[in-house]
């Protein structure tokens, strides 16, 4: 395991992540998410995995696929009026992108 840090980020909110690589088969990624969005904090815990090259593929982009669980409930809405409860699982996938 490889310790990894960085940021996910979008307009009004960030949070820090910080986890761990481990070179498996697949690779996996497990890390946590964590900060202050609108004064409230938001934890979210990521696992990804690396999807592997097809061996007869066209063109494929290097992409890793997994889950987010939300750690604890925070506010949600454009005034805080609803509670987003913790347990709540989506997928998430990252494409590499073309540098310009």
């Amino acid at each position: 395991m490889q310790a990894m840090d960085g940021l996910i980020y979008g307009p009004g909110w960030e949070l820090k992540l910080s986890g761990s690589i481990g070179y498996g088969n697949p690779f996996t990624l497990q890390f946590q998410g964590k900060g202050i969005v609108g004064g409230a904090e938001w934890i979210y815990n990521y696992v990804g995995y690396y999807v592997p090259n097809w061996g007869n593929g066209v063109n494929q982009r290097p992409a890793l696929v997994g889950t987010i669980v939300r750690v604890i409930p925070h506010p949600t809405g454009a005034n805080g009026e609803a509670t987003a409860p913790a347990g709540v699982v989506a997928q998430w996938i990252a494409v590499k992108q073309d540098q310009d």
